[in-house]
């Protein structure tokens, strides 16, 4: 795995495949050699944006900074030209963009083939938002999880002894991703993943005031305003949001009114959930469920693995979201009273409702906006791996059997049961289809 430098002419059926508009485009200008790309492989894991600093493979296939002395001059001078990460696309597998901060981290989207990046960079100008250290990606899902509990001792001390694992303590939610990058990265591993991306050059990005070049820019700017509705109005979320509580008088929880409008997006599509993983392409999905269950010896429960997913019509139905692995972007201080999570729950199916109710029954006109859409298509589902005394909350159980995405999802359902009692459920909210 390291970096190649291409030709139009070399890259043109790969990305005629994913955007044949914008190949047309292309062949319409007739870009001579110095218009290149780079094509670059990544495993599993690997930090590609690190706090805002492009990395990528060395002739050594080690990951180094562009700006290291083992990158040649002349890729530096071709791909530093955002302060970041430059222009491209997603050709095999996934990317995860996301935020690092305080101790947190904060997913922002998982990429697939055919996705463009670092778009936003681009038209922001002299000084963007996008050009700062809070900006991270990783090769495949960093937000993922597996749902059984894995924290048998002699199942780690197996892991241990064949893939020099080192684990000080038992991983929670959050901490499995080292562990997967560990052992997707060892020798002994079965199977072979890596993400792959092209990127322009500079030189594509040097006709801004030609008009013959209008076209290529345009097309790169509808690619951003088409994939940002949610974001570019959020104020009006947050406007209606307002006029709800005050109406009613709301003075919820801060951060689970948080939660609401992230649940919100989430409806949207722009904000990414959680789903169960059907295939490889977030994460060396399959080797991984083969340790789990042939090294450390999973014995009752199905490694489901759970990554990011966003919401595409039916397609990637339930979306999930977990208060035990929260992804808010912005979270507001907790109240100070505790409260168990079957009871926040109640508190964000409240507002959700409440909300919903007055779009349903605002006097403006809002029947044709995505809120009214998301209200008439999709329901919030309430769900925990206990019992809720009130009633308000189902039992996860229940989602199994109407959901088969888990199922799909199961190694071998006849072998393995559901595991129902995974600490992602213990506080899970699912947006399903009505």
């Amino acid at each position: 795995m390291q970096i190649e430098r291409h030709s139009w002419s070399q890259v043109r059926k790969t990305i005629t495949q994913y955007e044949p508009t914008l190949s047309k485009i292309i062949d319409s200008l007739s870009p001579d050699g110095s218009y290149c790309f780079y094509k670059v492989r990544y495993p599993y894991g690997a930090s590609i944006l690190d706090k805002g600093t492009f990395q990528v493979i060395n002739d050594k296939k080690k990951l180094v900074p562009l700006e290291h002395n083992s990158v040649s001059k002349k890729i530096q001078s071709d791909l530093n030209y955002t302060g970041t990460m430059p222009v491209g696309f997603v050709t095999n597998n996934s990317v995860e963009t996301f935020f690092t901060g305080e101790g947190r981290i904060v997913p922002a989207s998982l990429y697939g083939p055919g996705s463009m990046f670092s778009l936003w960079r681009i038209f922001d100008g002299a000084s963007s938002y996008q050009d700062c250290g809070l900006w991270n990606v990783s090769s495949g899902a960093r937000t993922i999880c597996m749902l059984p509990k894995i924290a048998d001792k002699n199942g780690y001390r197996n892991l241990k002894s064949k893939f020099s694992l080192n684990l000080q303590t038992t991983p929670t939610l959050v901490d499995q991703w080292d562990i997967f990058k560990t052992l997707a990265n060892h020798n002994l591993f079965s199977e072979n993943w890596y993400s792959e991306i092209i990127c322009f050059s500079k030189k594509w990005f040097s006709h801004k005031s030609d008009p013959s070049w209008a076209p290529f820019y345009y097309y790169l700017l509808n690619n951003v305003w088409s994939s940002s509705p949610f974001h570019r109005n959020q104020y009006v979320l947050d406007f209606l949001f307002s006029v709800a509580q005050e109406k009613n008088r709301l003075k919820p929880n801060p951060y689970l009114a948080d939660t609401v409008k992230h649940l919100i997006g989430i409806g949207t599509g722009e904000v990414p959930g959680f789903i169960a993983a059907k295939d490889s392409s977030a994460a060396p999905v399959r080797g991984l469920q083969e340790v789990f269950l042939n090294d450390y010896l999973l014995k009752r429960y199905a490694p489901v693995i759970m990554h990011l997913g966003h919401l595409e019509g039916s397609a990637n139905l339930p979306i999930l979201y977990s208060l035990q692995l929260p992804t808010t972007t912005v979270f507001s201080p907790r109240s100070s009273r505790i409260y168990s999570k079957i009871a926040d729950m109640r508190e964000i199916k409240f507002i959700l409702e409440l909300f919903f109710s007055e779009i349903s029954n605002n006097g403006m006109t809002l029947k044709d906006m995505p809120l009214s859409l998301l209200e008439r298509d999709y329901q919030y589902g309430f769900f925990h791996s206990d019992k809720d005394s009130h009633g308000e909350i189902k039992q996860i159980s229940e989602l199994m059997s109407m959901e088969p995405m888990f199922t799909r999802a199961l190694t071998d359902s006849t072998t393995y049961e559901f595991p129902e009692f995974s600490p992602f459920f213990k506080g899970c909210i699912v947006l399903q289809q009505k």
